[in-house]
């Protein structure tokens, strides 16, 4: 078996496929995962209530410089991105989770 290896946040590969496990059996399904992959061009991710990556499509994995998805699982923004734009990025998911509302028209990353 290979040896898991930790993120930033200490996480093991293990550790990150049972938060991932848990995440989308609160979700139900991982079937929107299935609906985006397939179209070209399309960028998507989902994350959890604190803000850690679940999934994400190739495009975003080859645009964070990662192999493969397990590799974000539980990782944050800040892992890849500038303090000031990783905070921005929060600030967006936690408006989001408070509203329950989408953001619309936003281009990032």
């Amino acid at each position: 078996m290979p040896e898991s290896k930790p993120n930033s946040n200490g996480d093991s590969t293990q550790s990150r496929r049972q938060v991932r496990g848990d995440f989308f059996a609160q979700m139900g399904t991982q079937q929107f995962h299935l609906l985006f992959e397939p179209l070209p061009g399309i960028y998507f991710f989902a994350k959890d209530r604190e803000s850690r990556l679940m999934c994400a499509s190739q495009p975003i994995l080859e645009r964070l410089g990662v192999l493969d998805e397990d590799s974000i699982v539980g990782t944050r923004d800040h892992e890849y991105f500038p303090p000031q734009l990783a905070d921005n990025f929060v600030q967006d998911d936690q408006q989001v989770i408070k509203t329950g509302k989408p953001l619309i028209n936003r281009v990032e990353i």
